[in-house]
């Protein structure tokens, strides 16, 4: 019996996984306008910001930030942001005019005023968010004072936008997708929690545990897990293990704005806080929590962001710019390059290159994959793989000796996953 006890203290004992916070905050900048959201592209080296004026982003390569606002105009606040993996330098961005009515506006090429392709039937978009296996679906929904509020759909990479029915919301506040099966997306705000499961067609309600008289601020899915999801209201933190189904208080007396789970590491999240303002980390995806607020230098925390690129937890203050720190997580499986815990796809070597170089994947069963490469405008240009595949690690060799230079995007899909990844060809 001792030697059991022993045994079952030993398993638990390996089973913690902590984390570290490496060296103190540095401050990369961003400052001179009120920040408002953050949002890094699909390679995590790449971070936009949405400010009261518009929006800038600063390229973790080259240190240095290029600004996108229009001094001193009225009705250019940026609520939500995303960039379009499949088309390069598109950026979407949800706003509100001078009369507190939103719109969706569509910037090409990072322009400062790009089009406005949706006009809102009531108040500021929130939140914007594409599907991973198909970036030209995205949706975006509203904090709306307008019965039945806004959830909009565009299936064309923010060209056109459809209003949604049946979503049962008026105000909402942010969108998660399943990341396994993009069929399937959540919506938080005033109804708490709804669900689709057939890309928007007719929704449902998922708040089973919630309060009745309580709505959410934010929803998300752990991207290796996507039973797992997390919400919040103003009686604290709330966990589900069943995709939405119930609902559990797992830490009350906090009100969070924004969960950020880890790209690369399969049960950190972060979170972060209303007045007071705390960041919050959980290892174990959600079911405890520590507070690493630690000496944050600045205030108003809006949002946050984990980089896949440098590891880094990317914090934004509202009127003092943006922070990062790494984490060093122990007893948590680094999976660099890993989506879902089941696939790899990088470039081999090298990156930029001249006419040849080396695309590396890797696939967990038995599938019928699809390589193919596009150039900036979303065109394909060679369908490199097409065919059955059998589980393992693969190289190929791609030539790239007729394209002309430029930006290119090399996509890797199956039945059930699909990444998108950024490759130049310089000649």
């Amino acid at each position: 019996m001792r030697k059991i006890i022993i045994t079952f203290f030993l398993l638990i004992i390996l089973s913690i996984k902590t984390y570290t916070q490496v060296g103190s905050w540095v401050s990369i900048g961003g400052s001179g306008n009120t920040l408002t959201r953050l949002h890094f592209n699909v390679n995590g080296d790449t971070l936009f910001v949405g400010t009261i004026e518009g929006y800038r982003f600063y390229s973790l390569i080259s240190s240095m930030w290029e600004i996108r606002e229009m001094t001193g105009y009225v009705g250019r606040t940026v609520w939500c942001i995303t960039s379009v993996p499949v088309i390069f330098g598109r950026v979407i961005t949800g706003r509100v005019n001078a009369f507190f009515k939103g719109y969706i506006e569509l910037n090409d090429n990072f322009v400062t005023q790009g089009v406005i392709v949706r006009n809102s039937q009531g108040g500021k978009f929130t939140d914007i968010k594409y599907l991973p296996d198909n970036p030209l679906i995205l949706y975006a929904c509203a904090w709306s004072d307008v019965n039945p509020g806004d959830l909009v759909k565009t299936t064309n990479g923010g060209l056109n936008w459809n209003l949604l029915t049946g979503y049962l919301h008026t105000a909402m506040t942010e969108i998660a997708v399943n990341p396994i099966n993009t069929n399937i997306v959540y919506v938080s705000g005033d109804a708490k929690i709804t669900k689709t499961t057939n890309g928007g067609l007719s929704w449902s309600y998922s708040y089973n545990g919630l309060p009745s008289n309580l709505g959410c601020y934010c929803i998300a899915v752990n991207p290796f897990n996507p039973n797992v999801m997390l919400t919040s209201n103003d009686s604290g933190i709330y966990r589900s293990t069943d995709a939405g189904g119930n609902w559990i208080k797992v830490y009350s007396g906090v009100v969070c704005r924004r969960f950020e789970f880890h790209p690369l590491y399969s049960g950190l999240v972060a979170g972060i806080t209303f007045s007071p303002y705390k960041l919050l980390i959980s290892t174990n995806s959600g079911t405890l929590w520590g507070d690493s607020t630690g000496a944050f230098p600045g205030n108003n925390m809006v949002d946050l962001v984990f980089s896949k690129y440098d590891n880094n937890l990317y914090v934004a203050s509202s009127t003092t710019g943006v922070y990062k720190r790494l984490f060093i997580v122990t007893g948590i499986k680094d999976n660099k390059n890993v989506i879902g815990d089941r696939y790899i796809l990088f470039q081999n070597y090298p990156n930029p290159f001249n006419a040849i170089t080396k695309i590396r994947f890797e696939i967990p069963r038995d599938l019928f994959v699809k390589l193919r490469v596009y150039s900036i405008d979303g065109r394909e240009v060679a369908c490199i793989l097409n065919e059955c595949k059998k589980a393992g690690s693969y190289v190929i060799t791609f030539n790239g000796e007729e394209l002309p230079s430029g930006i290119y995007f090399y996509k890797l899909e199956s039945e059930s996953f699909a990444d998108v990844r950024k490759m130049i060809i310089l000649k």
